[in-house]
């Protein structure tokens, strides 16, 4: 029975450990080096070009019982459709 003991006590330390250093890694991370992709995607989504042309952040805040991030963009720039307003107006 020692030796069960012994192995969860480790793998709990392990796994301990693991979410330490994700989440140190994950609040040093400079997300600015994020915002080509997240631009792509968003443009991609909304059918709009975006442009990010502040910092973007996040920052971890916790509801309830778990944490979970919150992302928040500045100076954000959204185009006009494509094909939403003809050069010339209809008369």
């Amino acid at each position: 029975m020692k030796r069960v003991a012994k192995f969860l006590a480790w793998m709990a330390g392990t796994i301990a450990l693991l979410l330490i250093v994700t989440l140190v890694v994950l609040m040093n991370v400079d997300w600015n080096r994020a915002k080509p992709w997240v631009e792509a995607r968003a443009s991609a989504g909304l059918r709009r070009p975006l442009e990010i042309r502040g910092d973007l952040r996040v920052t971890w805040e916790r509801e309830g019982i778990f944490p979970h991030p919150f992302v928040t963009a500045s100076d954000v720039h959204i185009g006009p459709a494509p094909n939403c307003c003809p050069s010339s107006p209809i008369a």
